[in-house]
């Protein structure tokens, strides 16, 4: 079941009957589960066609579809084993709603169908409202291998995404996921595939002029929010205090070539990942 995320049509329960048959839980009719997966695939089909460049830009791009087009499903929590499509890949594909299940798989499907390798992993996350069960994937890209969370990624903005855990190493992830025994020590150690990295926003030391550099292609690109993160925790705050208490970020935005793009930076929102030194600003352009 983690390595076949297209069985979603099995709920994961089994159990042995006489003869040492074993017995499968399934969620829907042979009928109904084959319709489904018919849609699923024309669906998936379209989003790997349009699909182009190497491992890393396929992978970002089957990160960014799952989150931007999949909104998390907080009514049903308390009844989340009633809605078993919510952990599975019809959810995403099908209702555009899913737990951690869902977006983790959903995720995988795309990567395997693009022809990259992927597994679904469990364990428990911790965050400020406590622990709890979660579930993520790890992934290989050019031979190596990341941790990738789509879940804790997504913004509940359907416009944008933040990067923090995509492609990240044990360690990083290893802060507030703790995989489950059922695995067996699963190395990930590189940085190459990591999105500030390959996007030429991870920096060893703060500069105001690397902050003007990442938001004038952020705007080129025509995007309303732009993301960047440092190398060391010193840096980080540096970058956090210049900015922001020093006012930094108005001369980030003051040169008259960024006149044309009608930033107000006086609704700019900010969103802080102190955990892994990521800053992501999000910026209101006057009409």
């Amino acid at each position: 079941m983690s390595e076949h995320p297209e069985l979603f049509w099995c709920t994961g329960k089994c159990s042995f009957g006489a003869g040492g048959f074993l017995n499968i839980d399934y969620a829907y009719s042979k009928n109904e589960a084959m319709e489904k997966k018919k849609l699923i695939e024309e669906k998936t089909d379209k989003i790997i066609e349009g699909l182009s460049g190497d491992e890393y830009t396929k992978a970002l791009a089957c990160y960014n579809y799952v989150i931007l087009n999949t909104r998390y499903d907080l009514e049903n929590l308390d009844r989340i084993l009633e809605i078993p499509e919510d952990s599975s890949i019809e959810g995403v594909f099908l209702k555009n709603t899913a737990v951690c299940a869902g977006y983790a798989k959903a995720y995988q499907y795309l990567l395997q169908k693009a022809g990259l390798s992927a597994m679904y992993v469990v364990g428990v996350a911790s965050n400020s409202s406590g622990t709890e069960n979660h579930a993520w994937i790890v992934q290989q890209i050019d031979g190596k291998y990341y941790y990738s969370d789509p879940t804790w990624d997504d913004t509940r903005n359907d416009k944008l995404v933040c990067h923090s855990y995509f492609c990240i190493t044990a360690g990083e992830i290893s802060v507030n996921h703790e995989l489950d025994d059922l695995y067996p020590l699963l190395t990930a150690n590189s940085l190459e595939a990591n999105y500030f990295v390959r996007e030429n926003r991870y920096f060893d030391e703060y500069s105001v002029s690397d902050v003007r550099r990442v938001i004038a292609e952020s705007l080129e690109k025509d995007r309303d929010f732009v993301e960047f993160r440092y190398k060391t925790d010193d840096e980080y705050e540096k970058a956090k205090e210049r900015l922001f208490q020093d006012g930094e970020i108005y001369i980030a935005f003051k040169p008259t070539d960024f006149l044309k793009y009608s930033v107000n930076t006086e609704k700019m929102t900010l969103i802080k990942d102190d955990i892994h030194r990521v800053i992501m600003l999000i910026y209101n352009k006057d009409k």
